[in-house]
């Protein structure tokens, strides 16, 4: 019988010790919520800013809660420059999102409502982003952009897990 062992445990069985990263290894889990109410009509192109994460930041989870805000079909989530920066990457998390609908802490960060897959689970923010090569050693806002605007008035509410990468 052979032992298969991950990453960390190699990292650990090697002479001399190799550092496993903090968002692999013993990392701060924390948490973030933030909560946008809509009063009426939104506008196509209209930006959502949840909260800042570093670019060196794991997320573990990133879970979106709304009420049905009819006519909002089509949502993209991810990460845009801070103090109402550009789009880096509007849609990494999640691309063409109905809000139209409620839904209760839906998965953004991984599975079938997600654009990631299995393959990402391990990976600082930075590394997500499209075209990213590097740490850029910056924070981002987690940001949820409206293609198609509704006209209800609700709440949209985004809770996100991570390991901090300080």
């Amino acid at each position: 019988m052979a032992d298969i062992k991950s990453d960390v445990i190699t990292n650990l069985d090697a002479s001399p010790r190799v550092m496993n990263a903090l968002v692999h290894h013993h990392g701060r889990l924390r948490r973030k919520v933030a909560e946008i109410e809509h009063a009426g009509a939104q506008s196509n192109a209209d930006v959502m800013r949840f909260f800042r994460v570093k670019s060196s930041d794991s997320i573990y989870s990133l879970l979106l809660s709304n009420d049905a805000l009819s006519g909002m079909t089509d949502v993209n989530f991810g990460v845009h420059d801070i103090d109402g920066g550009a789009a880096v990457d509007d849609n990494c998390f999640d691309d063409a999102q109905t809000l139209a609908s409620a839904l209760a802490r839906q998965e953004k960060r991984f599975g079938t409502n997600s654009a990631l897959d299995l393959d990402t689970l391990n990976l600082p923010v930075w590394d997500l982003i499209a075209g990213v090569t590097a740490d850029t050693a910056k924070e981002y806002d987690v940001t949820g952009t409206i293609i198609t605007a509704g006209s209800a008035s609700g709440t949209v509410v985004l809770e996100m897990i991570y390991l901090a990468g300080d």
